[in-house]
């Protein structure tokens, strides 16, 4: 301070966070199970994309144009309904393979909040579009699932859960879509809350408990299954651009990963039945439990989102998917983060097992077993990257991407830290 003021505090500042940044590196390199230094890269690359991003106007990624009046009013017109001629589009996001979504209801929002990525109080529903082919089967997909699931009277419990289809057109290959939602709290809001996260997660997994158990039958899993849930995803990771990996080292860390997943899976007899897919928190929506009813605390008004759905499921997959989201969203670490740590320490924490333990009947545990916890995680790791993998453009799968969420996992399969 006495020979360079401001400046000279400002530099001792720097120096000291250099200090501590590195000597938390060095004990991370020497004590850490994992290949510290390559994680440790790509957390520090991920930070500066991210930091970047707020301000280079290329490293951030394009919103979508909330539609005006006028352009809904041709689609609104085809629901039938009077209520939704006084509807306007609240706000508008990405959706999942390609899709767009804008939130329709009334006009609650103000200018500061139109562009937040939740749904609102006022939300009644939403209008999914595609622009491309991957975006339309998704869409066409989401369609077929909700009609076989509304047909099962085994799932009755579950239909005030399901939205209702309201309108759909198809035209040139592009297709719009419009479902009611029940007014409520986005799960990315409610599960934010540690007061609320506990019951908020019971509750989700008490509907894919539901869903799986009234609908499955103990199977044998064979050739075709196997096919379908592993071998097929698999072999899109082979075709990825941009990988830090060679094709030989990656293909040879994909057989394994696959041999890995073929010596648990098969002749394994294992319930199978209906799965939602994606249990992540933007497709639940909550509410507050009424004081004459149950209870304080919050209960599942809507399931959105059923494009994946499957009706082979093993059980406990829409749990172990809803499990690795909510640990990348309370720790802000990327999938392949997540799932690296899995592999290595295949356990899950005692909140956590509260509720992916959540049955029809209680006895069909997987989370307290390590084998069935590897296999698991190894599963919902390859759906989701092999989603994203099917519209690249729309997703963000750069280079940065691959290597924080496939070759992070690979490596670690290839180097049998993974193994199952």
């Amino acid at each position: 301070m006495r020979s360079e003021g401001p400046i000279g505090m400002a530099h001792a500042w720097l120096l000291a966070m250099l200090v501590v940044t590195f000597g938390v590196g060095a004990l991370a390199l020497v004590t850490s199970r994992r290949h510290s230094m390559h994680d440790w890269g790509l957390a520090v690359a991920a930070s500066l994309k991210t930091l970047s991003a707020q301000f280079m106007p290329f490293g951030r990624k394009q919103g979508i144009a909330v539609p005006d009046d006028a352009e809904l009013r041709p689609l609104l017109a085809m629901t039938g309904s009077s209520a939704a001629s006084g509807w306007h589009a609240l706000k508008s996001e990405h959706g999942p393979e390609g899709t767009e979504i804008v939130y329709l209801g009334d006009l609650v929002l103000d200018d500061t909040a139109r562009h937040e990525p939740v749904r609102s109080q006022g939300t009644y529903a939403v209008l999914r579009s595609s622009r491309d082919p991957v975006a339309a089967a998704y869409l066409e997909r989401l369609i077929d699932n909700l009609d076989l699931l509304r047909a099962d009277t085994r799932l009755k419990a579950l239909w005030p859960m399901l939205p209702t289809r309201l309108a759909v057109t198809r035209v040139d290959g592009a297709v719009d879509c419009i479902e009611t939602i029940a007014p409520g709290t986005d799960g990315r809001v409610l599960l934010r809350s540690a007061s609320e996260r506990q019951a908020g997660l019971e509750a989700a997994a008490s509907a894919a408990a539901t869903l799986h158990g009234q609908t499955s039958a103990m199977r044998t899993i064979d050739e075709v299954w196997f096919q379908q849930w592993v071998e097929r995803p698999a072999a899109k990771l082979a075709h990825l651009g941009g990988s830090t990996m060679s094709a030989t080292t990656r293909r040879r860390a994909i057989d394994s990963f696959v041999a890995q997943q073929r010596r648990y899976w098969l002749g394994r007899k294992v319930r199978l039945g209906w799965c939602h897919g994606d249990l992540l928190p933007q497709s639940l929506n909550f509410a507050a439990i009424d004081a004459a009813g149950d209870g304080d605390g919050v209960r599942l008004a809507c399931l959105l989102e059923w494009g994946n759905a499957r009706s082979n499921a093993p059980s406990g997959f829409d749990g172990c998917v809803l499990a690795i989201a909510m640990r990348m969203m309370v720790g802000a670490e990327p999938l392949g983060a997540v799932v690296a740590d899995l592999l290595w320490t295949s356990q899950w924490r005692d909140d956590e097992r509260q509720w992916l333990g959540i049955g029809p009947d209680g006895t069909d545990d997987w989370s307290g077993n390590g084998a069935a916890v590897r296999a698991m995680v190894g599963l919902v790791w390859l759906h989701q990257v092999s989603a994203r993998a099917r519209s690249p453009a729309q997703a963000g799968v750069g280079r940065l991407w691959i290597a924080s969420n496939v070759d992070r996992v690979l490596r670690i399969v290839s180097t049998d830290g993974g193994a199952i």
